[in-house]
């Protein structure tokens, strides 16, 4: 389990307006990184996330989510 001070490095990208399956996401109030599984037509989003082994997953409105890349490189 990750906890608070663990660094992630993570970009969020505010701008982006439409996410798809596969992209990096995360809650605009903070959270784990987590990986967009499935995108309805009313802009629900479905998103898995690993919490230590345990894989969990939600089904989260897409306007609670904002778009993250991982870092290629740390500097």
């Amino acid at each position: 389990r990750m906890g608070r001070g663990a660094e992630v490095p993570l970009v969020f990208n505010r701008d982006a307006n439409e996410l798809k399956i596969g992209d990096c996401v995360s809650l605009m109030s903070g959270g784990p990184p987590m990986t967009v599984t499935a995108v309805d037509e009313t802009d629900n989003i479905d998103v898995a996330w690993f919490d230590g082994d345990r894989m969990r997953r939600r089904h989260l409105p897409a306007a609670a989510l904002i778009r993250c890349n991982l870092k290629e490189s740390q500097q």
